[in-house]
């Protein structure tokens, strides 16, 4: 699944330098891999939200016209092959996610678990598919500090520690999306106060705790000094040095209010989206941490009971269109300096879902 967002404004740049980025084309192929989500923080622990995979459900998997009897789904919108009800998965507190550990912690956890449901998918496939044609990768999307514990996982941050490394993370991934990521942590007060039992995710959060600095350097082992650079963005082994194989995609929102300095969500080496909200001719409204999938903010396309940020998500993770690169390489040093990023409108669908499916007579 390659994608990426197309550009709703122009792109934007450093202050002291221009870049110009590579644009890579969109997978070839109709197949997408199986998606696992990973929520965001739950200050008991014991998150039972299934809100992201609801909305996601609605534009990966198949809807059937009782009329014509054609499928009238997003994917099929995007010439896509639909995924099967079970390849959209949430992990969830009942099946092992457990937010009040440290989240290096369910990095390793949610390796065992891909492995685990690369598995089972496989196993559920036909007698006699061909090996290239089984499970091998899936996609990523992480919501808030979801998106550090699947970072921690791709960037194997339990490296020295046996018990939690995650070496073959990397290689089982293909697209990785982090909504309102707190990708290099944040200074907001409520924050730093800690107000939440759960105690493991300010540390998590925290600009300049441990887990900070090992998910944004380098993959291959060898801690970088403090004058050195990192890796925000890394790929398994046997392609560092032969090109992407992971995409990375941030989306995060302009007034975000959780996580500050605002920009700090996007990462270098990733297609980083600012979110925000306006009809055409009125004033933008910029996002905040919990509005960024708001149904009444982000309506989306009439067709589907979904905000239009998810579908812009699903966009991504369909591959339509291309992926905007951007280098990898950043400063190690908090606050980094803000990767380029570009912004989008979630009030406006894709320009593939921008018409309602029509109408059709009762029999």
């Amino acid at each position: 699944m390659k994608f990426k967002t197309l550009r709703a404004l122009a792109l934007a740049t450093l202050a002291s330098t221009a870049l110009v980025p590579a644009v890579a084309e969109a997978r070839p192929g109709t197949k997408a891999e199986p998606l696992i989500v990973v929520p965001g923080a739950d200050p008991f622990c014991g998150l039972q939200n299934t809100s992201a995979t609801a909305n996601l459900h609605q534009l990966f998997t198949a809807k059937i016209d009782p009329v014509t009897n054609a499928r009238t789904d997003a994917a099929a919108k995007w010439g896509k092959d639909p995924l099967q009800s079970d390849w959209l998965y949430t992990w969830l507190y009942a099946d092992g996610y457990n937010q009040c550990q440290p989240v290096v912690n369910q990095g390793r956890a949610l390796y065992n678990k891909i492995v685990q449901k690369i598995a089972q998918w496989n196993a559920a496939l036909p007698a006699g598919t061909p090996q290239p044609q089984k499970i091998d990768k899936v996609d990523l999307v992480g919501i808030s500090l979801g998106s550090l514990v699947t970072r921690s996982c791709i960037a194997n941050t339990g490296r020295g520690n046996p018990s939690n490394e995650t070496p073959g993370c990397a290689a089982l991934i293909d697209d990785w999306v982090g909504i309102v990521p707190p990708s290099h942590g944040s200074t907001s007060p409520e924050t730093i106060a800690c107000p939440w039992s759960n105690t493991s995710t300010c540390a998590a959060v925290n600009p300049i705790s441990d887990f900070q600095m090992k998910v944004n350097e380098k993959y291959n082992g060898f801690i970088v000094n403090t004058l050195g650079a990192g890796d925000e963005t890394p790929q398994a082994p046997a392609v560092n040095t032969g090109g992407s194989a992971i995409e990375y995609t941030t989306y995060w929102a302009g007034n975000d209010g959780l996580i500050t300095p605002s920009g700090s969500e996007a990462l270098w080496g990733a297609d980083n989206v600012r979110v925000q909200s306006g009809a055409a001719g009125s004033a933008i409204t910029q996002l905040q941490h919990n509005t960024i999938t708001n149904p009444t903010l982000c309506p989306g396309s009439p067709a589907y009971t979904t905000p239009g940020t998810w579908e812009w998500l699903a966009r991504a993770l369909m591959d339509v269109g291309n992926h905007w690169s951007y280098p990898e390489e950043s400063p190690r040093a908090y606050p980094t300096a803000i990767a380029p990023t570009s912004t989008l409108n979630c009030k406006s669908a894709p320009p593939e879902l921008a018409q309602p499916v029509p109408a059709q007579p009762i029999n």
